[in-house]
C-alpha cells in the first residue's frame, strides 16, 4: 500500500501562502516571531484596535539608562533576592489600530 502524494499537494500554490488581513495580525505575528519577546500580552481596546504588550528579558550587565531611554512607553521590572540583581525585564507598550496593510 502506498499513499499518493499529488492527492495532498494544494491544487494551486496560493493555498500554501498565508494572507495577513491588518496591522493587528502583522503585530501579533511580529511579536511571536521576536526572539527576543519572553511574553506578550493582547488587550482590545473598544473594537478598533488593541494594547500589545511585549515583555523582554534584558541580559546580565544591560546598560538601564540605554534600556529605559529606548522606548517612550515601557515598565522597568529588576529583581533581586539576596543582594543581588536576578532579572531584569522591561515591557514596552503599543497601541495598534485596526488598519488595512499597505501593500509594499
Amino acid at each position: 500500500m502506498s499513499i499518493n502524494s499529488s492527492q495532498y499537494s494544494p491544487k494551486r500554490p496560493s493555498a500554501l501562502e498565508f494572507h495577513v488581513q491588518d496591522n493587528i495580525e502583522r503585530a501579533i505575528l511580529d511579536a511571536m516571531g521576536d526572539d527576543t519577546v519572553t511574553r506578550f500580552t493582547v488587550t482590545k481596546r473598544g473594537g478598533e484596535g488593541i494594547l500589545l504588550e511585549n515583555e523582554q528579558e534584558l541580559p546580565k550587565g544591560a546598560d538601564l539608562i540605554a534600556a529605559v531611554s529606548s522606548q517612550k512607553f515601557q515598565t522597568l521590572t529588576i529583581k533581586r533576592h539576596e543582594g543581588q540583581t536576578v532579572r531584569v525585564s522591561r515591557t514596552v507598550s503599543f497601541k495598534i489600530s485596526k488598519g488595512k496593510l499597505k501593500r509594499q
